[in-house]
């Protein structure tokens, strides 16, 4: 279930950047791509600047990459409309502009899926989908998605991030939001074995 959600979005962003040109969805991709990035790994500078009441700690983190991918989408779609206006034209051949405009749309929605359903596994919440997914399975799968994407946006960039350092952080964002554990009942005293034989009266 979990692979249909994972993969849903994506052929959905997908028949939706066939019906766009390419250069379109090229640059609605790569804002959202580097609003997604950035919101991840600035989330513990960014959460060091505030303090939130102690039952909303639990949420602190996602709320604040939520917040954080927003305003770096709105900000870098911003500054791309004053960079290239809309009467600039690029012209592709009309195959490489619908089956292009597909592909960088399916690469929106797998960036999408996964940074949503990561924050999802970042809050207490994530509890609610247990009834029809595996949430181990949602976390890896979210998770290393994002580790994958995170990875080639470090090359581009000559970021010197191993994966195993990455995979740590987005670890520790979604252990700190698992429930605490039951509390364990109490067990009665255990009675040593030199002493089972004497503790009922001899007849």
């Amino acid at each position: 279930m979990e692979n249909l959600i994972l993969w849903g979005v994506p052929v959905i962003g997908a028949l939706i950047g066939l019906g766009s040109r390419l250069f379109k969805s090229y640059t609605s991709l790569l804002n959202f791509a580097f609003a997604v990035y950035l919101s991840i790994w600035t989330e513990s500078m960014i959460s060091s600047l505030f303090r939130v009441p102690g039952n909303a700690a639990p949420y602190k983190s996602a709320v604040t990459m939520l917040f954080c991918a927003i305003l770096a989408w709105v900000l870098l779609m911003k500054l791309t409309d004053q960079l290239m206006p809309e009467e600039r034209e690029f012209v592709f051949p009309p195959l490489l502009d619908k089956l292009g405009g597909g592909f960088c749309g399916f690469l929106a929605g797998m960036v999408l899926i996964n940074f949503a359903a990561f924050l999802l596994c970042a809050t207490p919440q994530k509890t609610i989908v247990t009834g029809f997914v595996s949430l181990p399975a949602l976390e890896r799968a979210s998770a290393g998605n994002l580790v994958s994407f995170t990875h080639l946006i470090d090359s581009v960039t000559f970021q010197k991030y191993s994966r195993g350092q990455r995979a740590e952080t987005l670890e520790r964002l979604i252990r700190q939001a698992d429930p605490p554990p039951p509390p364990e009942e109490e067990q009665p005293p255990s009675v040593p074995a030199n002493l089972r034989n004497t503790a009922s009266p001899r007849r």
